[in-house]
């Protein structure tokens, strides 16, 4: 993934797998974190295990609860097509 965000020309995150935490709870850890364009993006990167009914109500919890703490929250499925998600992620990031 981090290969075809290079090829793209688009900026590699400024972090990733780092724990997001609201006071000592911590709600979720996303696979890549963009932080330089003043509005933290965090993106993951969704596999075939996040297609289960309870992992789906799981990952739908904590995103939204990202999405109140501030933080623009950018899923990739295993089932997106590559040019989709590049163009989408681009437009988040010069936006």
């Amino acid at each position: 993934m981090l290969k075809r965000i290079n090829e793209a020309g688009l900026p590699l995150p400024d972090a990733g797998q780092e724990n997001i935490a609201e006071g000592d709870k911590i709600v979720a850890r996303p696979d890549f974190i963009y932080r330089s364009n003043g509005h933290p993006i965090l993106i993951f990167v969704d596999g075939p295990d996040h297609d289960t009914d309870a992992q789906r109500r799981d990952d739908e919890k904590k995103r939204d609860r990202l999405d109140l703490m501030g933080y623009t929250v950018f899923a990739i499925s295993y089932r997106d097509e590559e040019d989709r998600w590049i163009n989408a992620l681009s437009e988040l990031l010069y936006q």
